[in-house]
């Protein structure tokens, strides 16, 4: 800074002079500038082995956290085996105390059961019963209606073209209901 201030006048910059404020504004804004620079580092330094002591004490506690948890695990699959053999036993003796009483429980469902089966397979029979009987009554009023057919169809075409006499009465001419008899083939 003192060189740049001695080689100012051989420049023409005179002391007092706008320039010469204005390099001196200058060169003080750069030195502040530095001064901070240098500062934000030395805090950047600590902060990075504030950071890097952190970290080594944070992975000291996860080693020892991992250590305990790893201790904890195999504590509670030795337990989870004693438990699961306190279990086995306990039922051993529940099924022993209680197989008796299940028989006896057990016996009357079956009994049960087979009396509501028996009770299913004789509806059942009732209901095919009963489709027989609706089957032949209905095969009986088919055949009824198919041997009847040509005597009604008869009644039926003379309506169609029964014809008046003088009298007023209505009559049916006989071709037109032998005519359709002898046409269909029955």
């Amino acid at each position: 800074m003192a060189a740049l201030n001695a080689a100012m006048p051989e420049f023409g910059v005179l002391p007092g002079h706008p320039e010469q404020i204005f390099i001196a504004a200058m060169m003080g804004t750069q030195r502040t500038f530095g001064e901070m620079a240098v500062a934000w580092g030395d805090d950047l330094r600590g902060l990075l082995r504030d950071a890097r002591e952190l970290n080594e004490s944070e992975l000291d506690r996860l080693r020892e956290a991992t250590a305990l948890a790893d201790l904890t695990i195999r504590q509670a699959k030795a337990a989870a085996v004693a438990a699961e053999v306190e279990q086995q036993r306990a039922l051993g003796q529940v099924v022993k105390s209680l197989a008796p009483q299940l028989t006896e429980i057990l016996r009357d469902t079956v009994v049960l059961k087979e009396w509501r089966h028996n009770k299913r397979l004789n509806l059942l029979h009732h209901v095919k019963v009963a489709a027989l009987a609706l089957v032949l009554i209905a095969g009986g009023f088919a055949l009824r209606t198919w041997d009847t057919w040509d005597a009604t169809a008869s009644i039926a075409r003379c309506m169609a073209s029964a014809e008046r006499n003088a009298a007023g009465r209505l009559y049916c001419p006989l071709d037109v209901m032998t005519a359709a008899a002898v046409q269909t083939p029955g």
